[in-house]
C-alpha cells in the first residue's frame, strides 16, 4: 500500500503504473490535502480459456440454418458483375432509380 499526493502522482503516472503492472497486489492511493480521494489497483487478467466455448451446448444450430448460402452468393455476384449502365435503367414504378 502507498501513499502519493495527487501533484506528485501527475508527475510519476507512467511510474506508478509501472508499480502497478509489476506487483499485482499493490494498492497506490492518491491523496489530496492529505486525504485519499482515489484508490488504484491492477485491473485482473481475465483468462481466455474463460470465454472460449462459454454458449456450448446452450442452443443447438437448426440444419437448415445455411440453406439460404447459395442464392445469397448468387445475388453478390450479380450485383458485382452488373454494370453501371444496367443499375440506372432498373427503377421502380416511382421512377426512382436502384442504384
Amino acid at each position: 500500500m502507498k501513499y502519493v499526493n495527487i501533484v506528485d502522482a501527475k508527475e510519476k503516472l507512467a511510474e506508478l503504473i509501472d508499480l502497478l503492472g509489476n506487483n499485482p497486489n499493490e494498492e497506490i492511493y492518491l491523496t489530496h490535502n492529505g486525504k485519499p480521494i482515489i484508490k488504484m489497483t491492477p485491473v485482473e487478467k481475465i483468462s481466455v480459456e474463460n470465454r472460449i466455448g462459454v454458449a456450448k451446448g446452450k442452443f443447438t444450430i437448426p440444419e437448415d440454418f445455411d440453406k439460404w448460402d447459395e442464392e445469397i452468393a448468387e445475388m453478390f455476384l450479380k450485383e458485382q458483375t452488373m454494370t453501371n449502365d444496367s443499375r440506372i435503367a432498373e427503377y421502380d414504378s416511382l421512377n426512382v432509380y436502384k442504384i
